[in-house]
């Protein structure tokens, strides 16, 4: 249980320099130990007095953040007071007794941020979670690369292995990524291909009305899974842009998740892009457009008669070789793999096809042979 002290102005004003700080230091050492002692008891505060309380505390640190400039009340310190006392419940009365009783700003202020430093709760780890709405990520993925590059539609595919480490860049994945869809963008080859290949896949049909409802759900769900499980908040990756992931976003923010959005520029909600959550001005999402990255992660493979292409014969090159190729090169990768064993990739300009030529020439040396065929003309 909360130890009680009875803050009365007029017996809190017989401290006084030296004597103020160590009544301020041992006050709040009896407050984190209460922290503790709750954690272990039945013992809550009535949510609507709590929720009061935590309304209260968020508009004095508002308050204090008009008073003092960033260096001394930065951003970042305000989110984590407010994610703070969003998870601890029971000592924020406490807490508001006690800064009413201090009639100097910048005491208030130190005293605030002494929680940053003392705070019981679980820091954050550096673990990041991926989630992916795939039929989100395939219909304006796809549609950007069919005018970008003058290729159809049914011709692109995404490399999802390589979308992930794109969108980790070398960070560590806390647990395998998850990705839900609907046909026609989720059929059972790739559903099965991802199950197979470390994917959390869930797969969806569509009601009568050609409407999607129970990925967003999905997604959602998961999201809230990864939270419940792992204590230590972490980084939340979506690859989504529907406004209904708003609720899930904002609970995680609150929780002291980093959230980033990964998304194709048409198709991004404002809602979740430019989130909003009142009394929290400074809880954002990070919001990352994949639109200049597509050539990292897409493909087209098929034959395309009007593209300039390099001819090479052998198994020593494949897939990856040509993919690779591509995104060293920031190039986009049109390929296709033919039955006398040949692959071709084909290229927009002869200039690409020149580049193209070098690069797998100098890398795969001991191909049989390189052919320059087709088109090559300026």
């Amino acid at each position: 249980m909360m130890s009680q002290i009875n803050l009365c102005d007029d017996r809190f004003d017989i401290y006084t320099g030296s004597d103020k700080k160590l009544f301020l230091k041992t006050y709040k050492a009896i407050i984190m130990d209460s922290t503790h002692a709750s954690s272990s008891t039945s013992t809550r505060a009535s949510p609507l007095t709590s929720s009061a309380d935590l309304v209260a505390l968020s508009q004095e640190i508002s308050r204090l953040g008009t008073i003092f400039n960033e260096q001394e009340f930065s951003q970042k310190e305000k989110a984590e007071l407010r994610k703070f006392f969003t998870v601890e419940v029971n000592q924020r009365k406490d807490i508001l007794i006690l800064i009413s009783t201090l009639t100097n700003d910048r005491e208030k202020l130190n005293y605030l941020k002494e929680f940053l430093t003392d705070q019981p709760v679980a820091s954050a780890t550096d673990l990041v979670f991926v989630f992916i709405d795939n039929t989100n990520v395939c219909e304006q993925g796809k549609k950007l690369v069919m005018w970008s590059e003058n290729i159809s539609k049914e011709d692109i595919y995404i490399d999802y292995g390589r979308l992930v480490n794109f969108v980790l860049n070398g960070r560590k994945l806390g647990d395998d990524p998850v990705i839900a869809g609907s046909p026609p963008y989720m059929d059972d080859t790739l559903y099965e291909y991802l199950k197979e290949n470390g994917f959390k896949a869930r797969k969806f049909f569509r009601n009568g009305a050609g409407q999607e409802k129970e990925v967003d759900g999905e997604v959602c769900g998961s999201i809230a899974d990864v939270m419940e499980r792992y204590k230590r908040p972490g980084t939340i990756i979506l690859l989504g842009g529907d406004g209904d992931y708003g609720p899930r976003i904002r609970r995680a923010l609150l929780k002291g998740w980093t959230v980033e959005i990964w998304f194709w520029k048409i198709g991004m909600a404002p809602r979740i892009k430019d989130i909003d959550l009142p009394g929290y001005p400074e809880l954002k999402t990070i919001y990352i457009d994949i639109d200049p990255y597509y050539k990292n992660f897409m493909n087209a493979y098929g034959v395309f008669e009007r593209k300039k292409y390099l001819e090479i014969y052998g198994d020593t090159v494949n897939y990856e070789s040509v993919m690779t190729c591509c995104a060293e090169m920031g190039l986009f990768c049109a390929w296709c793999k033919f039955d006398n064993g040949s692959l071709k990739m084909y290229c927009n300009t002869f200039d690409n096809w020149r580049v193209v030529k070098n690069y797998m020439m100098n890398k795969y040396p001991q191909a049989q042979e390189i052919v320059q065929v087709g088109d090559v003309s300026h």
